[in-house]
């Protein structure tokens, strides 16, 4: 087939040949770790705070390693991403605290976490292992002596254009009805002083679920930044971005601002000549990540009483500068959390044996058509364990790992992490048999910035937002892409 100068076409990358045995071999291992760390944790030996962060590290280490033997490039690659969260929050964040015991002796919020820190973190390890299994079990090797195409800078069909402008229409629409039916000119001036008691009293109203049309942007957006496009179509996509990010900059709801950009900036870097040194790729990343997940918090606090109980909190610690404050703070706490909740589970909170996540199932349901739709799990659980900070608005996350640890102890880590891992490995094998092109680019450009959002707030809070990116991709890519690969 004849291609146009004007055509410009991304080199190709040769992959890496890998065996069957190899994924086999990762697998098995990871199943080892598996196995020995349930036995540690069903133990009755005492374990050490060092001891558990040395498990959790190796463990990152040795699977990662292990993980990228199957996939072919580690931008793209889903373990890149977990291993990314879980170093973060479960090895990097209790080494900060035991380098700074007085970090820790601040009690997270009332409770003393250390009791039980070594269990959290041995769990940490188990939960890491458990969806390594689940994503090396659906995962392929990539075998093959051909050149994997990069996304091909084509422009985007015009259909998957209208229907992008047709789905930013709606979710503009829907907006703006839910600004004129919850307070009018008066709420959206709200949105550009922070996170206040006005916003939070809408955000509980019968219309509250039209404050995510928003999101339904994203996807599109990010399938059109796969494509070569025309000043308008940049237009276009710059306006959907624009009005994705605006209803949650002001309240700084990080759980959507980061996927949002995250997957934005992997699209873009998907196209092959878009070529930048490693280590430039690296300081923009930490520097975006540290202003990406402090900033919207320190813009946010406007109303007294959560400015008071946040600053509280954090003058307890030795929280110098951002990139101390985003270690030591608030922002990667949630091992610490989570050492609260094994506490009072199942002794004083009796597990719940999957419930909440029916619950989290009717979460997409308005209010207007359930008004007694219950809350999330960390609601329950702030509102619980910490009703202080609770009653002033300030909510805290117990990680990937408390829902499932809530739902049924250690099973409920191995069996909900091993599903995770399994779905992100068939998503990844879906994308490698197609082929890299434009729509599994922007399906896994999309979806795996929501890993760290899953590791840092939990499944059942954060799924439906998700669903908000991926299904209006889907269905702008209907009937314009091929079904198997090119």
């Amino acid at each position: 087939m004849m291609v146009s100068q004007a055509h410009v076409q991304a080199p190709a990358v040769r992959t890496r040949r890998t065996s069957p045995g190899q994924r086999n071999l990762a697998l098995v291992l990871a199943a080892s770790f598996l196995l020995v760390l349930s036995m540690l944790y069903l133990g009755e030996s005492p374990l050490s705070v060092d001891g558990t962060i040395g498990m959790v590290s190796l463990s990152i280490a040795f699977l990662y390693a292990a993980c990228l033997r199957v996939d072919r490039q580690a931008l793209y690659s889903p373990a890149t991403w977990m291993a990314a969260a879980f170093t973060l929050i479960f090895v990097l964040r209790p080494i900060y605290d035991r380098v700074y015991p007085e970090n820790l002796a601040q009690g997270q919020f009332g409770h003393d976490p250390a009791p039980t820190l070594a269990r959290a973190l041995l769990l940490a390890a188990i939960g890491w292992c458990a969806w390594c299994v689940g994503y090396l079990g659906c995962q392929v090797s990539a075998a093959t002596d051909t050149d994997v195409q990069e996304s091909r800078q084509e422009p985007p069909p015009d259909g998957v254009v209208k229907r992008a402008a047709l789905v930013a229409t709606l979710s503009l629409f829907g907006f703006a009805l839910y600004i004129a039916t919850s307070g009018g000119p008066a709420l959206l001036r709200q949105y550009f002083v922070g996170r206040t008691s006005n916003l939070q009293e809408a955000l509980h109203g019968t219309v509250a679920y039209l404050t995510l049309a928003p999101i339904g942007c994203v996807g599109p957006a990010v399938l059109l930044l796969t494509h070569r496009l025309s000043a308008r179509q940049r237009g276009l996509v710059a306006g959907m971005i624009t009005l994705a990010l605006f209803p949650f900059m002001g309240p700084g709801d990080r759980s959507v601002i980061l996927p949002i950009i995250m997957s934005c900036g992997l699209a873009w870097w998907s196209w092959g000549s878009r070529r930048v040194s490693k280590l430039v790729a690296v300081i923009v990343s930490c520097t975006l990540l540290l202003a990406l997940v402090s900033l919207p918090r320190i813009w946010r606090q406007d109303t007294v009483e959560q400015a008071r109980a946040v600053a509280q909190l954090e003058d307890q610690g030795e929280l110098q500068g951002l990139a101390s404050g985003f270690i030591g703070g608030a922002d990667t706490a949630m091992v610490n959390t989570f050492s609260v909740l094994i506490q009072a589970v199942p002794s004083e909170l009796p597990y719940r044996y999957g419930r909440t996540y029916l619950e989290a199932l009717g979460r997409p349901v308005p209010r207007a058509i359930w008004p007694q739709k219950p809350g999330s799990a960390d609601q329950t659980l702030n509102q619980i364990l910490f009703p202080r900070t609770a009653a002033q608005g300030v909510g805290f996350s117990f990680s990937i790992l408390g829902e499932p640890f809530y739902n049924g102890g250690l099973a409920g880590v191995i069996v909900i992490l091993g599903l995770l891992g399994a779905l992100y490995g068939r998503l990844s094998r879906w994308c490698q048999t197609r082929q890299r092109d434009n729509l599994s680019l922007a399906l896994i450009s999309a979806m795996l910035p929501f890993l760290y959002v899953f590791t840092r707030g939990g499944i059942g809070v954060d799924y439906q937002r998700a669903l908000f990116v991926v299904l209006p991709m889907l269905y702008v890519a209907r009937g314009h892409y091929p079904r198997t690969s090119r």
